[in-house]
Parts: structure tokens; sequence; C-alpha cells
């Protein structure tokens, strides 16, 4: 049996005789204006397995022991829930809950915590902290967490700091967390298990990744994503190069400074010519006026199908190693069929290319597209002030 009272914004409180539904399996108050949940609920729903409270005003306040309405100790006591959806407007009664250890019984969980603007996620089990303060506090993320958002968390400066025992991340969002410097750090979290990375608005973002890395660093990352880091200066550098062997997709926009998206910092006398991202498929790359390299060595076509390029006009090569390509001129190509190469004809024309034959072959997967203009302003602080509340 279920009841769900999802997206029915009139209604303030449960149905009487909600209690007596023995059979409940799923009770769902999500965006309503639904305040108080009795005490005494889950104790009478013995049956139940699924309480959805996102967006709902439930669990707003700490309550003293007394009140009449539900406590997370009575969420931490039920022994039948495996699905749970809460927003934690205080740290505080988050930090029960996860203490407690009641999530490790949970298939689904989705907690928002503090009093930002509520994130939609797309894995199964999520925490998202929003405009809380965390660098002061012993934050817990449930171990099994697959997707993390930290948004408007000001006092982050190192982001492994706070996923110590988080062991099966799969997807991480990082918005307006000004203080953060630096993505990973292998030797407190390698997020070996991470396939999605998107950043955004991080104005003091120095590095993705600290210079010693572990052969697992970032062995799952699929997708990069990264918009309006002013500071960031390269995307991937030294031997995280090496251990991206499943990265399909890179998107970067509006990084001010970047001049190389990914270079060899390397010592040891390691001169690394070439590149292998073997699944490689999309590279967009979109108003950065000072990138001048994609990869100063060559990186090997192998799955790439789409290249996108605007308003990076100091970009004047194209790295894709097309020694074969160039070797069978006239005869069968060897690029992959469905790459397609889009930017304006006057970028496409101020390419400058390592042999002689390559833009004409190259020619062929070229793709005009319009000159347009930054929308956004010529700063990233004019970008931030835009566009900060609509994520």
């Amino acid at each position: 049996m279920a009841l769900d009272l999802s997206c029915s914004r009139n209604i303030k409180e449960l149905p009487h005789g909600t209690e007596q539904l023995g059979n409940l399996r799923r009770l769902n108050i999500s965006n309503t204006m639904i305040q108080i949940l009795p005490s005494g609920l889950l104790s009478t729903l013995t049956l139940l397995e699924e309480l959805l409270a996102s967006n709902a005003l439930v669990f707003q306040i700490p309550l003293p022991p007394t009140s009449p309405e539900i406590s997370i100790d009575e969420i931490i006591s039920s022994s039948t829930l495996s699905s749970l959806e809460v927003d934690f407007w205080y740290f505080d009664l988050y930090d029960l809950y996860t203490r407690s250890g009641h999530w490790v019984q949970l298939d689904k969980f989705k907690f928002n915590v503090g009093p930002g603007e509520l994130q939609e996620v797309s894995e199964k089990r999520s925490v998202a902290f929003l405009g809380i303060s965390l660098a002061k506090r012993g934050v817990l993320i449930p171990a099994n967490t697959t997707e993390l958002k930290f948004i408007d968390c000001s006092d982050v400066t190192e982001l492994t700091t706070c996923l110590l025992h988080v062991e099966k991340l799969r997807k991480c969002t990082v918005v307006c967390c000004y203080s953060v410097e630096n993505i990973v750090d292998p030797g407190k979290n390698d997020l070996s298990t991470l396939e999605t990375l998107v950043l955004r608005f991080l104005i003091n973002l120095q590095t993705i990744c600290s210079e010693v890395v572990t052969p697992s660093t970032l062995m799952s990352l699929k997708i990069i994503n990264v918009e309006c880091c002013p500071n960031l200066k390269n995307l991937l550098s030294g031997t995280l190069l090496l251990q991206l062997v499943n990265l399909e997709e890179i998107r970067v926009s509006h990084c001010n400074s970047m001049q190389d998206l990914m270079c060899w910092e390397g010592g040891d006398n390691i001169h690394l010519a070439k590149i292998l991202l073997p699944k490689l498929q999309k590279l967009r790359l979109e108003f950065m006026p000072k990138l001048k390299n994609i990869y100063s060595g060559f990186i090997s076509l192998g799955s790439l199908c789409c290249v996108h390029v605007i308003s990076c006009d100091a970009l004047r090569r194209l790295p894709f190693d097309l020694d074969d390509a160039v070797g069978c001129f006239n005869q069968q190509l060897l690029v992959p069929p469905a790459l397609e190469i889009r930017g304006t004809k006057y970028w496409w024309d101020s390419l400058e290319w390592d042999e002689p034959a390559a833009k004409q072959i190259m020619q062929t997967y070229f793709l005009e597209v319009p000159m347009v203009s930054d929308q956004v302003g010529s700063s990233s602080n004019d970008y931030f002030g835009r566009h900060v509340h609509s994520l």
C-alpha cells in the first residue's frame, strides 16, 4: 500500500487515520506544506519501507524531547525503512542521523543539508550540502554515497578532506565554493570510483589534482565539466594523464586564465610525446581567450567524434595524431568516420598544422558554426553575478 501526497502544496497535515494504515509501505509527502509528522507514527507503520519527505517542512528545526512531532531518533529506530528522503535544514540534525549509522540499511537515500535551494540528483544515494559551513565541522558522509553536491560552502579549501570514508562515489558537483583550491588529494581519497565531476564558479581553484598521483586516481572518470574557474591554468597535468583511460567527455568554458588544457609537468627527463585517451568522444572548449594548447604533444584520435571550439582565438593547433591518416591520404582515411570538428571559419583558417596535408584531410570533418558573442560578459565576475542563482 502507498500513500502519495507529493506536490499537493495545499496539504498541511497528514490525513486523519494515516497511523492506522498498518499495511502502508510507501509514504510520499515531498513538495507539500506538511509541517508535522506525529510522534510515534513510524512505530505504528511497522511495514513502512519508503519515507519520502524532500521539500516538505518536517525536520527543519531541532525538536525538544517532549515534542509531539516525529523526531530523527524515531527514524533511526526504524528497522524497516529502505528508502529515505529528508531535508536537514540544520547540520546538527544531519550529523545526529549519519553518526547513528542507520543509513547502512538503506538502499536509497537523498539528503539535502542546509537552507539552500534544493538540488536535483541522478544517483540513488545522494547528499547535498547547501550554503553551510563545513571546514570546522567533523563532516561524516555515508560511505556508500554515490552522488555528492557542495553548493555555496564557502569555507571548504580542499574537497577530499570531506571525503575520507566515501568509497562508492560516482558523481560529484562543486559550485560556488569560493575557498576551494584543490579537488583531489590521492593521499586522502583518490576518487577511484568517480565517473562525473562538475566544477562551477570556483574562483580560487588552482588545480584539479595534487602532484602525487596513485595508480587508481580518477581511474573511472568519464565526464569532467568545468565552468568559470578563473584561476585554473590547466585542467589535467602530469602522471594523471596516464590514468584517464575511461575519460569520454571534456567540457571547459569561461576559465579565463587557462593556457593549457592538458600538460606534462613531470620531471625525470620524461617526454610524453603522445597520450592515449582511448575512450574520449567529446571535447568542448568555449570562451577561453588565453588557451594556447590542448596538449603540446599528440593525442590519439581513438574514439573522438566531436570537437567544439568557440571563442578560443589563441588556440592555433589541434594535437591529434594524424600520422596514419596522412600516410594514406587519397586512400581510406583512418580518422574516426563520425568525427566532427565545429568552430568558426576564422578560427579554422588560423590553425597551424604539423603536416602539410593535414588541413586538407581534416577539412572533410570541419563544420562551420557562426561566431557568437559571450552573452555572460567579458569577465567571470559578470558571469557569476548573472547565473549563480540559476544553478
